[in-house]
């Protein structure tokens, strides 16, 4: 809770003290993927900064498809092509047995590709457009990446001390042998 406050504030103030028009995106990604990865205990940083490395690659990838394939076609078969050209390489990749770091990069890749490429039903081909929210995603990965880096999670040692004594009065609880209630009525 504590790495998601400080991200989200990070890119909350970021966004007032810059006064960004996407500031928006960068906290909204920020807070996705530190609330995504810090479940992940003591692997949250690594798979955070795979997490934007997989996005920094995704963004030329939508650039090249945005600006290089879509303006040459008009139907949506074709643009249904055009999205597979990337997707279902980068969908097998995730499906494929990887590390954890290497999955998750993945993972960006296909989970930022859709925002990267902001397809509409009458799609702008605006370069500055496309950085600004570019910037924005990537800013909100690596916001996150560095918060989940500089905060570390809560020592194992502090869950396993508080919960050792309840552990140990559950045993002690059913080592003892039960007594029947009728028995105990009659004493």
């Amino acid at each position: 809770g504590v790495r998601g406050f400080l991200a989200i504030g990070a890119a909350t103030l970021f966004l007032v003290v810059s006064a960004w028009p996407d500031g928006l995106s960068a906290m909204i990604f920020a807070a996705i993927v530190v609330l995504l990865l810090a479940p992940r205990g003591d692997q949250a940083p690594l798979g955070a900064i795979a997490f934007t490395i997989g996005t920094a690659i995704a963004v030329p990838c939508a650039a090249i498809i945005k600006f290089a394939v879509l303006p040459n076609f008009e139907t949506f078969a074709a643009f249904s092509l055009a999205l597979g050209l990337y997707l279902v390489p980068v969908g097998l990749l995730v499906a494929h047995t990887w590390g954890k770091p290497i999955s998750l990069m993945f993972m960006a890749m296909a989970f930022n590709f859709v925002p990267l490429l902001g397809p509409e039903n009458q799609i702008r081909y605006d370069t500055l457009a496309f950085y600004n929210t570019a910037m924005a995603i990537f800013a909100g990965c690596a916001i996150a990446a560095l918060a989940l880096y500089l905060i570390p999670p809560f020592p194992p040692q502090l869950p396993a001390r508080r919960l050792l004594p309840l552990a140990l009065a559950e045993l002690r609880r059913s080592a003892l042998p039960r007594v029947p209630t009728r028995a105990r009525a009659r004493t």
